[in-house]
């Protein structure tokens, strides 16, 4: 998905990680086929999950869960969502529609497996998809954020890409203050939501932490 989101049709960014995009060290055809192919791989590595550690039913849950959050109603929207907003200035609603689709999905998606592969219960389904979905909202905003305060050296991809494709992001609406502060109030949010799950979510609190305040 991030090769495919690099691309000169989608964001046309020249860097990934500090190396070029896969379209700049290859041809553009190829990557788009390796786009397509790792995609294709996630349902392959999922469905070849042993179903001696793993039950059956909750392998499928999982798979199912991959194609939701990365298809028509999960990243795919989001993509379709975010591409639209260059033509106009989209609204804080919208706003938060793209990062529920485009960015969100595919963390709820990455928890609920987890809990699949765990055979996790109700409460503890419920407590990821709160936290992931939280993350997800906080990890965008701060992204909004590095967009336009950090170096291309310290992101290791293009800064200032939002403003060049004329997006509307959490900072073109609130400024970096208060978006910084919203995503300080998710974040707690997260972090309060595992409760359920003890000394256990430890990881995942310190995860959150760690999401907020990075620098790439």
């Amino acid at each position: 998905s991030l090769i495919h989101d690099d691309l000169p049709c989608m964001d046309n960014d020249d860097m990934r990680r500090g190396k070029p995009s896969c379209h700049v060290a290859f041809p553009e055809d190829t990557a788009l086929l390796a786009g397509d192919a790792l995609q294709t791989y996630a349902f392959e590595t999922a469905l070849s999950a042993d179903p001696e550690k793993i039950l059956e039913k909750n392998i499928i849950k999982a798979a199912r869960q991959l194609a939701v959050g990365a298809g028509c109603n999960g990243m795919c929207a989001g993509q379709v969502l975010d591409l639209m907003s260059e033509t106009h200035k989209a609204s804080h609603e919208e706003l938060v529609e793209i990062q529920k689709h485009k960015t969100g999905a595919l963390i709820i998606t990455a928890s609920l497996m987890g809990c699949f592969a765990a055979d996790a219960n109700n409460a503890q389904i419920e407590a990821a998809r709160v936290y992931s979905d939280c993350v997800g909202s906080a990890f965008q905003m701060v992204d909004d954020v590095l967009d336009v305060t950090s170096t291309e050296e310290e992101l290791g991809k293009p800064i200032g890409s939002d403003e060049q494709n004329n997006k509307t992001t959490f900072v073109t609406l609130f400024g970096v203050e208060k978006t910084m502060e919203f995503a300080k109030e998710l974040t707690e949010k997260a972090k309060n939501s595992l409760d359920v799950f003890g000394e256990n979510a430890d990881f995942l609190k310190n995860l959150a932490d760690a999401l907020l305040y990075r620098k790439k």
